[in-house]
């Protein structure tokens, strides 16, 4: 009796220490679990933080980017708009850039030509003429024959001319655009000027389909200024706001300073 008593407490304190340690297993996995899912968590908020870092900087070069070829145009129209050679422009910009003229294409190939057994043929007892080619004079080589004009930094300058909605509170544009519709009030053209003189004269001149359309508005400073934009606009009382495309030139002086400079009126 006293053996099975014995033998009785000892299973009992078996199962007592089993449960015991599967019970400490248990509790040791949980916290491992806890602990991996705080670090899962650490490290999703330790990329996403890297990640929109990543598109910052990806959108602080993209503008940068933009800003750097809008101001390249912006000179190169300031300089053709001061006298200076388009074609000299871009050889200098491929010296710069170390850029190289594309090449031309390949000449195709023509088919040789098929010579016909039964067509007739010259007499040689009938004398022919030769044709003489008047003399060709080569054209000078001279590297300074071409004369670029040199830049005046104090003379007027003209930069890009925008069209917008609205002039601004510093009059350089507001909306700018050069789409409009035919519910649009108003409609501007913004131009910055630089070494502006009281003997220059802006003035605006509106085409539709190439046929000038409203008055031509003008504009002189009253004093020298070292810059200014210089704007003018036009609503329906000066033409019909009508569907197409127009065009405003903008002259100094009865002269064209950059071209003109295209919008479209959509309904």
């Amino acid at each position: 009796m006293i053996r099975f008593l014995t033998t009785f407490t000892l299973i009992i304190i078996a199962l007592i220490s089993t449960g015991c340690a599967e019970t400490g297993t248990a509790l040791t996995l949980e916290a491992n679990h806890a602990a991996a899912g705080t670090q899962i968590a650490d490290i999703r908020l330790t990329a996403t933080v890297q990640s929109a870092r990543a598109r910052t900087t990806l959108d602080f070069i993209s503008t940068r980017s933009s800003l750097a070829a809008t101001q390249s145009v912006f000179l190169e129209e300031t300089l053709v708009a001061t006298g200076f050679v388009p074609e000299a422009l871009a050889t200098q910009r491929e010296q710069v850039l170390g850029s190289t003229p594309t090449p031309p294409p390949s000449p195709t190939s023509r088919p040789e030509a098929t010579v016909d057994p039964n067509a007739p043929t010259l007499d040689p007892s009938i004398p022919t003429s030769t044709m003489t080619l008047p003399p060709i004079t080569p054209l000078s080589q001279n590297p300074t024959a071409t004369v670029i004009p040199t830049f005046d930094p104090n003379g007027l300058r003209v930069g890009t001319i925008l069209t917008a909605t609205g002039t601004g509170d510093d009059g350089c544009g507001s909306g700018i655009t050069s789409t409009f519709s035919t519910a649009t009030p108003e409609i501007f053209v913004i131009v910055p000027a630089f070494n502006l003189s009281p003997t220059d004269t802006f003035s605006a001149h509106w085409e539709f389909d190439g046929q000038p359309v409203g008055p031509v508005y003008t504009y002189e400073p009253a004093t020298a200024l070292d810059e200014l934009c210089v704007w003018f606009f036009v609503d329906p009382t000066d033409f019909p706001f009508t569907a197409g495309s127009y065009t405003v030139d903008i002259k100094v002086n009865d002269v064209s300073v950059a071209g003109a400079v295209p919008f479209i009126i959509q309904q």
